[in-house]
């Protein structure tokens, strides 16, 4: 049972990004590792990370790390609650929703 336990653990661990929805190709903005720390943020940003739709990532001019994009998120209904803007820097793993991309 133990075992059963660490493989499904496992499993969520390795599968933390692949289920989020990228919706363009504005993601190759980002290098791996900040793709991954995005990915991160997520899981403990929004009530349902899996279904997240990402898009229309840029880089902020001036703020090496930072970017902006749209974020499609479920609600604790389970319903898409439309695309918002998300500001999220690499740097600190820091994610925000509804914010201002300066």
């Amino acid at each position: 049972m133990r075992a059963l336990i660490a493989v499904a653990a496992l499993m969520a661990v390795v599968s933390n990004g692949l289920a989020q929805e990228f919706k363009d190709e504005t993601i190759n903005a980002l290098t791996v590792d900040q793709k991954s720390a995005l990915l991160d943020a997520l899981l403990f940003a929004v009530a349902d990370p899996f279904s997240t739709q990402v898009l229309e990532i840029s880089a902020l001019p001036g703020k090496e790390g930072d970017f902006c994009g749209l974020a499609n998120t479920k609600n604790l209904n389970g319903a898409y609650s439309g695309f918002k803007v998300f500001k999220f820097s690499s740097a600190t793993g820091k994610l925000s929703i509804d914010a201002e991309c300066k």
